[in-house]
């Protein structure tokens, strides 16, 4: 009985499994093949943090809930006073002086080929302690990426 288990297995695995095996999925941008680039429209001014309230609209800045903008890393941003202990959720989004959101594209090159994703916001899940890029691909499409802030480069265009 065990090896017509073992046939099983064998048939199952290669029944499910054949071809090409990417050992990272495709919203795991962690350990993902190529180079990530934040490419800010404008200056950052501030860092702010947003609901998922249904009160309110989504993109309204609340001057309360923004901090000068920290720089671009995760020890800058997890280090300011927008990060309480009672929550296990933020949404981050950058802002310019006038609490407008600046526009930012992630591109993502790979041997070559350039994929460009349009960031709504940037999301820190404490349980995980992981930060998620949030918006929509070039075809108009949601998104939502696991990253690692260490990986990508930030263009920040000159004052």
């Amino acid at each position: 009985s065990s090896d017509s288990d073992s046939r099983y297995a064998k048939l199952i695995d290669e029944s499910l499994f054949a071809g090409e095996k990417n050992p990272t999925p495709f919203w795991d941008l962690r350990k993902k093949e190529g180079k990530g680039t934040f490419s800010f429209g404008a200056v950052p001014a501030f860092l702010c943090k947003q609901s998922r309230s249904v009160l309110f609209k989504r993109g309204l800045i609340q001057p309360q809930s923004c901090v000068p903008f920290p720089g671009f890393s995760s020890e800058s941003i997890l280090g300011t006073s927008l990060f309480g202990a009672d929550q296990d959720e933020w949404i981050l989004i950058f802002s310019n002086a006038a609490y407008n959101q600046i526009p930012i594209r992630i591109v993502w090159d790979q041997d070559g080929k350039q994929d460009t994703f349009h960031l709504s916001s940037l999301v820190f899940r404490k349980s995980l302690n992981r930060f998620f890029a949030e918006g929509t691909s070039q075809d108009g499409k949601y998104r939502f990426y696991s990253i690692d802030l260490k990986s990508f480069s930030v263009e920040i265009p000159e004052t």
